[in-house]
């Protein structure tokens, strides 16, 4: 109980919004992960998750990263017990996203009753490096929701292992740390770091290119030019 109660004050003031992060969120919401990236040639998008929420709306995933990882239970292959994953989302905070790693399991961490909790909370979002089930009641909620699989069978949820809280989370390539800014939309996930100065500054090269494609798009439909005129300035 001592050691979580250092990592509640540990991590709380790691993840405690900058000043300027209101309005970077709102400069962001205009932005997507494709101007992103072309803003930022080097980063790594994460693509091996798939959106779970409603495929019809723009909804986007924007904040900072709580993360988590399960336990491995010996006797049964694969799988994992997501006590870790609860405790994490009990002490969560607007604004965040909750990121967990199931280590690819095929056992469930996470349905309705989890992404319910977590919009109550008024979390940014999940991401789920592993296995969530209740996939059509998410479909319905304009809640952001990442996994890797889908899978009706949940896994344990009896041992609580505080060395497994906020340490970093891998996904495919990218590594995510708690405090971490995360953007994500129908395209993929970025993870755009803890720069501010840095992320403001990819906010808005990337509303600018947003703003011009969306020029180009209209000369192209509405103007009847063809494409290869503006290939020189893409």
């Amino acid at each position: 109980l001592k050691r979580l109660s250092y990592l509640k004050r540990k991590y709380s003031s790691n993840i405690k919004q900058d000043s300027k992060w209101p309005v970077l969120r709102r400069m962001l919401k205009i932005c997507d992960t494709p101007s992103l990236c072309d803003a930022d040639k080097t980063m790594v998008p994460i693509i091996a998750l798939t959106a779970r929420h409603s495929p019809l709306r723009d909804i986007k995933l924007i904040g900072r990263a709580r993360t988590v990882q399960t336990v491995k239970e010996e006797g049964i292959e694969n799988m994992i017990d997501f006590r870790n994953i609860v405790e994490a989302l009990m002490n969560s905070c607007p604004g965040e996203v909750l990121v967990a790693d199931s280590h690819q399991s095929s056992y469930s961490v996470a349905g309705e009753l989890f992404s319910a909790e977590a919009r109550r909370r008024h979390l940014a979002g999940i991401l789920i490096n592993g296995s969530c089930r209740d996939s059509l009641t998410i479909s319905r909620l304009d809640f952001p929701f990442y996994t890797k699989s889908v899978s009706p069978m949940a896994g344990r949820c009896t041992q609580l292992d505080t060395s497994l809280l906020y340490i970093p989370v891998k996904i495919g390539n990218v590594t995510i740390h708690t405090g971490d800014v995360l953007f994500g939309d129908k395209d993929g996930i970025l993870n755009l770091g803890q720069d501010l100065e840095r992320i403001e500054f990819l906010a808005n090269r990337a509303a600018e290119i947003r703003e011009h494609e969306r020029l180009v798009y209209n000369e192209v439909l509405e103007h009847d030019r063809c494409l290869i005129e503006f290939m020189n300035v893409l």
